[in-house]
């Protein structure tokens, strides 16, 4: 594939999503829903982002935009488009000002425990927001910070792990430890809420939003399947099983952070379990806290990056430019204002969370990918072209680049093809397809390219071939005169296309153009189902309003 130039687009990724309050807060939230209402909103959440990436990468596929919004505006309206945007920036505050709360508390905890000093909490958030968080906001170029960011899946997949052997450790004893002569924290999961039936429904109604942010892959979608290497039919392949793997290892995390931490601490527990494990009063707990507070706040200015491009884009300037650049720093000073402010008043994650979450997801969530699943037979088939084969030479991205891609702190054209170059330096550069007749053939590789010839028949059949058709087929016709005086040729060339006909076709590439029309009942099934999503939000927002009400 041709090399772009960088577009400078910037998108918050799966990885992300959990340095914020998902990670942090899926515990208390299993542990207020019950082990049982619990399982079912995960199932829930993750079947419905399963089902909706389907059709949400195959759009992306026909339409290849540049960004979600730009997606939306070419296929549903630019209206939608323009509040699609606004609400992924009220969203993104929301995961801003989830980071000052996080980074503070970890930071206080780390001091009254480790050095014996209480801080005063809002002078901590002041001067983590203004002296720390701000100056990374005003630089220029992300890319040392995009480095330095990439440990953040370590400290993740750390604690995890930490988690999970604090857990095994205390299960024979019942007891996590021991805060002093009259409070033990002692394990504990309700299988449902102590509340009335309709009151647990209604948190459960609450949280879905919540756990829907947890997956979020709608910005990042667009930019790889443009950006991945291969024809645009193996990119859509490689995004879509890209996005389920991803899904399947972010589900895994949240159940065993979310159930054991649940366990561990039972009534105990907080919207933030690290603050939970403060009691404790753990050396190894205090250091994760604090570079978890590291990260969260390195990843404050990458986040904030693509909200400061976007606006600047509405103000139709350059980001490049000086006048740009104001305006770029004009919005990190007015964001990190505001999420302090917020962050001054409100220490609890989770309702930031469930009520961002709420109140942008309608449209986040759930409007336009329904409006994208309604479109996809009239997009596909006014763009089926981009089903299509061109015979040649291609190297195809394994599937591993589109799963870093995915859990990198960030993602863009540059971070694919930092992952490329990472792939290809640990598991070497693109080969050939292997033929064993034996064996079933795959088009596409987990760890390595996969180099692959396309082939493109007189009737138009296409042929995804494992070794170079090209060459192979060059050579034949050098040869086809020597060969013709040979008493022999009739034979060897047979045997020629024998063994092009038998060894070498890994795929051959169908196409279903299908009606191309967006019928009654797939329409009135689509509004049913943004009614259904929407009132679901409502819930949301009442009832993470009324905590973060009660929490002032």
């Amino acid at each position: 594939m041709a090399e772009r130039k960088q577009t400078g687009q910037t998108s918050i990724t799966l990885l992300s999503q959990m340095l914020g309050a998902s990670l942090l807060s899926c515990s208390f939230i299993i542990a207020k829903l019950g082990w049982v209402l619990a399982a079912i909103a995960f199932a829930f959440t993750v079947g419905f982002d399963l089902f909706m990436y389907k059709y949400f990468v195959a759009v992306s596929h026909y339409i290849q935009a540049s960004s979600y919004r730009e997606l939306t505006e070419k296929v549903v309206s630019k209206k939608l488009s323009i509040v699609l945007e606004v609400s992924i920036i009220i969203s993104y505050f929301g995961f801003v000002t989830a980071y000052i709360i996080i980074s503070s508390s970890s930071v206080i905890t780390f001091f009254k425990n480790v050095i014996g000093y209480d801080p005063n909490k809002y002078a901590v958030k002041a001067i983590l927001a203004f002296v720390i968080i701000f100056p990374l906001t005003l630089l220029k170029s992300l890319k040392q910070l995009s480095k330095i960011a990439a440990v953040s899946g370590i400290a993740i997949f750390v604690f995890a792990f930490s988690i999970i052997i604090y857990f095994f450790i205390h299960l024979g004893s019942g007891t996590l430890c021991k805060v002093d002569d009259t409070k033990t924290i002692t394990f504990g999961l309700k299988a449902f809420p102590d509340v009335s039936p309709f009151m647990a429904f209604l948190y459960f109604i609450m949280y879905i939003p919540a756990l829907q942010g947890n997956f979020t892959a709608h910005t990042i979608i667009p930019t790889m399947v443009r950006e991945l290497q291969g024809p645009p039919v193996l990119r859509k392949k490689v995004v879509h099983i890209s996005i389920v793997i991803a899904v399947i290892l972010a589900l895994m995390l949240y159940l065993m952070v979310g159930f054991m931490g649940a366990g561990m601490f039972g009534e105990d527990i907080k919207d933030n379990i690290l603050i939970a494990f403060a009691p404790c009063k753990w050396i190894w707990v205090d250091i994760l806290s604090i570079i978890y507070a590291f990260v969260v706040i390195i990843a404050y200015p990458l986040v904030l990056y693509p909200i400061k491009i976007s606006i600047v884009g509405m103000c139709k300037k350059d980001p490049n430019t000086k006048q740009g650049y104001r305006i770029q720093v004009l919005v990190a000073f007015i964001f990190i204002v505001l999420s302090m402010a917020l962050a001054m008043v409100l220490e609890s994650i989770v309702a930031i969370f469930g009520l961002f979450s709420s109140l942008t997801g309608i449209i986040f969530y759930f409007v336009v990918p329904i409006c994208l699943i309604v479109q996809y037979p009239k997009v596909k088939k006014e763009n089926i072209h981009m089903d299509h084969l061109q015979a040649g030479e291609v190297t195809v991205d394994p599937v591993l680049v589109g799963v870093l891609s995915m859990v990198s702190p960030t993602i863009s054209d540059a971070t694919i093809q930092r992952v490329r170059t990472l792939s290809n330096k640990m598991f070497g550069p693109a080969v050939e397809a292997p033929v064993d007749a034996n064996q079933p053939q795959r088009t596409l590789s987990f760890l390595r390219p996969r180099a692959l010839s396309i082939s493109v028949s007189e009737d138009g059949v296409e042929k995804i071939r494992s070794n170079s058709i090209v060459k192979r087929n060059s050579v034949s016709h050098d040869l086809q005169p020597a060969i013709s005086k040979h008493e022999q040729a009739t034979e060897l060339l047979a045997e020629l296309e024998a063994e092009e006909a038998s060894t070498v076709t890994v795929e051959e590439n169908v196409i279903e153009a299908g009606t191309g029309e967006v019928t009654k009942t797939r329409k009135a099934a689509g509004i049913c189902a943004i009614v259904f999503f929407g009132l679901i939000c409502a819930v949301g927002v009442y009832m993470n309003g009324v905590d973060v009400a009660t929490s002032f």
